[in-house]
């Protein structure tokens, strides 16, 4: 996949959380780790409730303006929703779960700032 298109669906991906009031949201540059996918974006929803409206905001997102439906690896009232975007993976958290798998303190030095990710 173009660096282009992967930028592209990367803001797609941010923008569409945040426009559903995900919390805490972070991105993890995952080139260099060997890894199923080049980023991570890691975001906290308030509730179980809002956890999955946001999962499925980015799915109808996805199917709508992009015209593919994501895959999502994740079960049904799991407190972890993992949805696959090719070369980025989205890992959507209730509080508790983000605290206890902790991926920013797995690849802290991967963080990336969400200003320099280009839209």
């Amino acid at each position: 996949m173009k660096k282009q298109t992967i930028h592209k669906e990367l803001h797609a991906a941010i923008q569409c959380l945040d426009d559903k009031k995900a919390t805490e949201l972070t991105v993890l540059d995952m080139q260099d780790n060997n890894s199923v996918a080049r980023y991570f974006v890691i975001a906290t929803a308030t509730s179980s409730t809002h956890l999955t409206a946001l999962k499925n905001a980015l799915m109808d997102h996805w199917k709508k303006n992009f015209s593919r439906i994501l895959h999502s690896e994740s079960r049904p009232g799991s407190s972890w929703q993992v949805i696959d975007i090719d070369d980025v993976m989205v890992h959507l958290f209730t509080p508790e779960e983000r605290s206890r798998y902790n991926l920013e303190g797995l690849w802290g030095d991967s963080i990336i700032r969400l200003e320099a990710i280009e839209g």
